[in-house]
């Protein structure tokens, strides 16, 4: 019972923490920052798509050259670790914590939110979009979820 438990506990829901929100109009588009520096490769994809999902369209930009024209900007930050899943010998990378600003066009902070994998290692095998949607969806409301 308690691998099953230990199991359960590691690919459970995830939740934002920390959300600030500053009341704005929707915006259906938003820019994506590029950060090279982030540690986990498929964060991007796994934004695009949890925007996607709550009928915002995104493009991804080189820091330094978003278009002046983006109605919004999302800016991440992500840190990986490693360890052992049940019942495997080899290494993982897992999303340890990430962090969302996003600012209007002119640069004004409209909502900010983060994740980090509590003690317990709740949601630690999680999936990085599953661990985005509840980060990209308190941008959009300002609740955490």
């Amino acid at each position: 019972m308690g691998t099953a438990t230990s199991v359960a506990i590691s690919m459970a829901p995830t939740q934002a923490t920390d959300t600030v929100y500053h009341p704005h109009s929707r915006r259906r588009f938003w820019c994506i920052e590029l950060n090279r520096d982030a540690q986990v490769t498929d964060i991007v994809a796994a934004l695009q798509n949890e925007l996607q999902s709550q009928g915002v369209e995104s493009r991804l930009y080189e820091a330094g050259n978003t278009p002046p024209d983006c109605p919004a900007v999302l800016h991440y930050m992500a840190w990986l670790r490693w360890d052992q899943p049940l019942w495997r010998s080899d290494y993982q990378p897992y999303l340890q914590a990430a962090s969302l600003t996003l600012r209007s066009g002119e640069g004004e902070v409209l909502a900010t939110t983060r994740y980090e994998l509590d003690l317990l290692g709740t949601g630690k095998w999680a999936s990085t979009r599953k661990k985005m949607g509840p980060l990209v969806r308190a941008l959009l409301t300002g609740f955490n979820s």
